[in-house]
């Protein structure tokens, strides 16, 4: 079965419905649309189309626009078995009402590969949870500020930081209203604490 359809020069995008399921064809070149699904395109040169069949584009003064279409092409041929009266039956019919387009009929109802369509994007979100975050390493578990120090007189001497705490910003847990800050730096074998209560 084939079709001839006069569009207007610009990308298409095409998607093919098989068997209830949207497809795309591996002969024609593939895009992402604008909802993130995998579709067909087809780029439409004005030089691409026959100068009998052009689309006039539209003018600033112009409401509306004419589209001329080709003739329709008939889908199969007719079979060299047919009975006279069926030939009888096509020669009453007058050429003009065979070349005719049916009217287009316009409803409210969403198309069921549409509510598929949106059903499925619902089914890939609850596909891809996002794992849980990975535990802390071993190296930031250690906490220096609040913990034992290697010195019981001075309680003001920490021991030295891990590298990985260092030039990072840590903060306490909420107290009385008080939120400690503190960032940990490093300059030559010297390390500073400070610490700001916010």
């Amino acid at each position: 079965m084939s079709a001839i359809v006069a569009i207007p020069p610009g990308t298409h995008h095409v998607k093919f419905l098989v068997d209830g399921e949207m497809r795309t064809s591996p002969s024609l070149p593939t895009a992402v649309d604008d909802t993130g699904i995998l579709v067909n395109y087809l780029e439409v040169s004005a030089d691409d189309m026959p100068p009998l069949h052009r689309v006039p584009t539209p003018t600033a003064d112009e409401s509306t626009t004419t589209i001329t279409t080709p003739p329709a092409v008939p889908l199969r041929e007719p079979s060299s078995t047919t009975t006279a009266a069926t030939e009888q039956q096509h020669s009453s019919i007058p050429p003009s009402s065979t070349n005719t387009p049916a009217p287009l009929l316009y409803t409210a109802e969403i198309p069921s590969y549409l509510r598929d369509l949106d059903n499925l994007d619902d089914d890939r979100s609850a596909g891809y949870a996002a794992p849980p975050p990975p535990t802390l390493p071993m190296m930031l578990q250690k906490v220096i500020l609040n913990g034992s120090s290697s010195m019981r007189d001075d309680a003001s001497v920490l021991s030295i930081p891990n590298h990985a705490v260092l030039n990072h910003l840590a903060t306490s847990s909420i107290k009385n209203s008080i939120l400690a800050v503190s960032a940990t730096t490093r300059y030559k074998k010297k390390v500073f604490f400070a610490f700001l209560p916010v």
